[in-house]
């Protein structure tokens, strides 16, 4: 439940909504539950309370638990795109049920970790299956709803997104001090349970009718290296200093890498990102809030 910048949706959001089943009974249902498990994403401000519990219970330092964190930022962001890509490819609704699923027991992993090590190795699935859900969940609201409603939509989920980062300091200290701070992670099991069950019964699949069954590489791996200088340049920026050769370094590099990726993306007959979708108000929005 981490909330970072986000590049949604990467279906047009003039495209066709789905028409039959549970887009057609009601999409206001499906954005119920899609924003129910958005709450499973939004607990970045909840595992900051728990730090100083972290530390003790596991033994560790200040250094070693600011990676429970920035492990999972760093994975979630620079995951997002490809998987949002592989969502029009392979189908919105599949990876949306992956990304829960792996989510739910990577929560289950967190809240059971022996050390700090593994801890974060389970933060790292966190941020894997998180980004493999976060996608989908916008481009389905583009795909499920008319036109004339798809703004309301969005600007709905951008205010969930931003309802759960408000709330999340007070809900954590709630829980971490009432349950202990193995709990900000195991509440996501009955959550993630419900959510389960009710996407599968609910949500529609789509895909992108015009993508074909490939990915360009090329594409992942200069978007992947420019998140990663920018998101790594971010968390070590305050340590390093941020005028520091190696800070200042990578976001030359990120800045370099991104003028690549949308030189590339141009030229693409089936790109990454449809970067035509940053002059759509939809599009706004949606997004505003949670990068914001």
């Amino acid at each position: 439940m981490e909330t970072v910048a986000v590049d949604l949706p990467l279906q047009p959001p003039d495209a066709a909504p789905v028409t039959g089943g549970a887009a057609e009974r009601s999409p206001w249902v499906v954005l119920a539950v899609l924003c129910l498990g958005l709450f499973m994403l939004l607990d970045g401000t909840i595992v900051n309370v728990a730090i100083p519990h972290i530390m003790t219970s596991l033994g560790t330092d200040l250094a070693g638990v600011e990676w429970v964190m920035n492990a999972y930022v760093l994975v979630f962001a620079v995951s997002l795109v490809t998987f949002g890509r592989l969502g029009d490819l392979y189908g919105r609704r599949l990876l949306f049920l992956i990304g829960m699923d792996l989510f739910t027991v990577a929560s289950l992993a967190c809240g059971l970790a022996p050390g700090i090590g593994a801890l974060i190795a389970f933060r790292v699935l966190q941020g894997i299956s998180g980004a493999a859900m976060m996608p989908q969940t916008l481009s389905i609201i583009a795909t499920i709803f008319p036109a004339d409603r798809r703004g309301a939509a969005m600007g709905l989920w951008g205010a969930v997104s931003g309802l759960g980062t408000a709330i999340g300091p007070s809900l954590g200290g709630l829980i971490v001090d009432g349950a202990g701070w193995r709990w900000i992670f195991l509440i996501n099991l009955p959550i993630g349970a419900v959510s389960l069950l009710l996407a599968w019964r609910l949500v529609p699949e789509s895909k992108d009718p015009d993508s074909v069954r490939s990915l360009d590489l090329p594409g992942v791996a200069l978007i992947t290296l420019s998140i990663s200088s920018l998101t790594f340049a971010l968390i070590e920026g305050q340590s390093l200093g941020w005028t520091s050769a190696p800070i200042v370094a990578l976001f030359a590099g990120a800045v370099l890498l991104f003028a690549l990726f949308a030189w590339r993306e141009t030229r693409e007959r089936q790109p990454l990102i449809d970067l035509g979708l940053f002059r759509s108000v939809d599009f706004a929005a949606g997004t505003s809030p949670v990068c914001s």
